[in-house]
């Protein structure tokens, strides 16, 4: 009985989904102080994604695990016949809070452009940061690498510069 338990717990369910969708419905996006405020009550469904002791976690805390919460959410979608797997809630790009949109709601090509445009500009930086790695330690690192990772930063930019306009 145990081991179902500890599977069970934290697991995105189409109840929990529910529950997001419920708080995203009132003002059309998702936000984390919104989610850690419904997890507060040990009835909620959300409740379990939460640390409660502030001795181990304060608010700054569930605030991240509310943004985890939030990001783990899937959905699935068919686009010319196959099914597409990704994130339902994706951050605004032009919010200075945290604020999450359910990509369904996505509905023009400048809303989708600068998301992308935001999402290029996070993976543009680690892969930056992975070419700098890969330099400081070309001599120990295989043939080839710093090179392959320049040509997949250069082609993230040049999408990142078409996504921007």
């Amino acid at each position: 009985m145990e081991d179902t338990e500890v599977t069970t717990r934290n697991r995105i369910t189409p109840e929990v989904v529910d529950v997001l969708k419920r708080l995203e419905s009132r003002v059309g996006r998702l936000s984390p102080p919104d989610v850690v405020e419904e997890a507060a009550s040990p009835d909620s469904l959300l409740h379990e994604f939460f640390e409660w002791d502030d001795v181990v976690a304060g608010e700054k805390y569930r605030l991240e695990q509310a943004q985890t919460l939030i990001r783990r959410v899937k959905f699935e979608v068919i686009v010319d016949e196959a099914t597409v797997r990704s994130v339902r809630y994706i951050s605004e790009p032009n919010d200075d809070k945290s604020m999450y949109i359910a990509q369904p709601k996505i509905r023009s090509a400048k809303h989708a452009s600068s998301v992308m445009a935001a999402e290029l500009a996070r993976l543009l930086g680690n892969v930056e940061r992975t070419l700098g790695i890969a330099r400081i330690h070309a001599a120990i690192l295989p043939d080839g690498i710093a090179e392959n990772l320049e040509s997949v930063r250069r082609s993230i930019a040049d999408i990142l510069a078409e996504c921007r306009g």
